[in-house]
């Protein structure tokens, strides 16, 4: 078993640099400890994701939810305050919820080789949501694409891969430690530049989605 201290592994880092690419905040070197964290979710198991019956997960990759209880949380929502205060000053000035005592994550990895990179997690929309997204894995090939399409029936139950060759895209590059903050009304995806890089590695995200409930002046 590995002993952790919550408030001390997501303690944020106020000297993280910022900056905006296409309407995504972009914020590198967010965690002070992302190594600690790194090293945390490599010695954790991870139970199966999203699955359903003649599902390609397990067969062509493994794709998971691990989670990590954050009792007595009120130092762990450092992070997620600062996150609110930049969805408020650059996105929606509102009241946002952070009732969570769980950091959720996902890890994926491949297990069929040669996947080509046409192939990528499934599009999809999260509706009224801002999605946030650390990326915690040292390979860091691909990172999140923004695709300008029209929402599809999402199946990614049966297979997360989802061709989108011909599909207008931005690609948010992943780096090691980096937060992303992004409108989760436009259609997204987990982007992978070069599959056989998560064959022997894990793609690590920290996953967190606020939703604006109220104007700030209506508090």
């Amino acid at each position: 078993m590995i002993p952790i201290n919550p408030e001390e592994l997501f303690e944020w880092n106020p000297n993280y640099t910022f900056s905006i690419e296409n309407n995504v905040l972009i914020c590198d070197n967010w965690y002070k400890n992302p190594e600690d964290i790194l090293y945390v979710m490599s010695h954790m198991p991870v139970s199966r994701g999203k699955w359903a019956e003649n599902s390609r997960n397990w067969i062509d990759y493994y794709d998971c939810r691990p989670s990590i209880r954050i009792n007595f949380p009120k130092k762990c929502f450092e992070p997620i305050e600062e996150i609110v205060r930049l969805l408020r000053e650059h996105f929606v000035d509102a009241v946002y919820d952070m009732s969570t005592d769980i950091y959720e994550f996902n890890a994926y990895r491949n297990i069929k080789k040669d996947i080509p990179n046409t192939l990528q997690h499934y599009p999809h929309q999260d509706h009224d949501y801002f999605n946030c997204i650390v990326y915690l894995d040292r390979v860091c090939s691909g990172g999140t694409a923004l695709y300008n399409m029209k929402p599809i029936p999402l199946r990614e139950e049966h297979n997360l891969l989802y061709d989108v060759s011909g599909i207008e895209k931005f690609v948010i590059p992943a780096r090691f430690n980096r937060l992303v903050i992004f409108d989760g009304n436009i259609m997204h995806g987990g982007y992978i530049e070069d599959h056989n890089a998560y064959i022997d590695n894990w793609r690590i995200n920290h996953t967190m989605t606020l939703t604006p409930q109220l104007p700030c002046n209506e508090e």
